[in-house]
């Protein structure tokens, strides 16, 4: 049983490790595209303006600041004759949920894998545990929403200049 706990520990801490290295990484991106844009996204409240846009646009060494080899998403923009509509592609909703369901699937992978089993010993524990798995138990049942939640939050927030291009 104690070598099944400290086995569980150690996949969960990694989990953990594996999302503060992705939220950094996020948090990165986001910082360096407010500091490239100069558009101070981060207090929550500015809206970025058609004027904002428009001045963007025309910045020709903008392309020079905001790249980097931290984050890079390429987006198209396009205009949608059928729909009469400004479209992204790929959309932010599909970039937020295939971002959001890396998460989502490493933390069900997680919780599939089995106690740890030997010839000797057998199963370490004696029964299933109850609860959502043997890696995240009771708990710590709240662990995976809150980090996709972090995760999701920080999204929204890159994703802000893209949609704001197309409203």
């Amino acid at each position: 049983m104690v070598v099944n706990l400290r086995y569980e520990t150690g996949l969960r801490e990694c989990f953990q490790r594996s999302i503060q290295t992705l939220r950094g990484l996020l948090g990165e991106a986001q910082a360096h595209l407010e500091e490239s844009l100069g558009l101070g996204l981060s207090d929550g409240s500015s809206e970025i303006s058609f004027e904002n846009i428009v001045s963007l646009s025309h910045d020709s060494v903008l392309d020079l600041r905001i790249s980097s080899s931290i984050f890079q998403i390429e987006m198209t923009l396009a205009y949608n004759k059928s729909s009469r509509s400004v479209e992204l592609e790929p959309s932010s909703a599909t970039l937020m949920g295939q971002l959001v369901g890396v998460v989502r699937d490493l933390a069900t992978g997680l919780q599939e894998l089995p106690c740890i089993h030997t010839a000797e010993t057998g199963f370490a524990r004696v029964s299933e545990p109850e609860g959502r798995s043997k890696v995240f138990p009771d708990c710590l049942k709240d662990t995976v929403e809150e980090s996709i939640d972090s995760v999701h939050a920080l999204l929204v927030g890159l994703l802000r200049l893209p949609e704001a291009v197309v409203a």
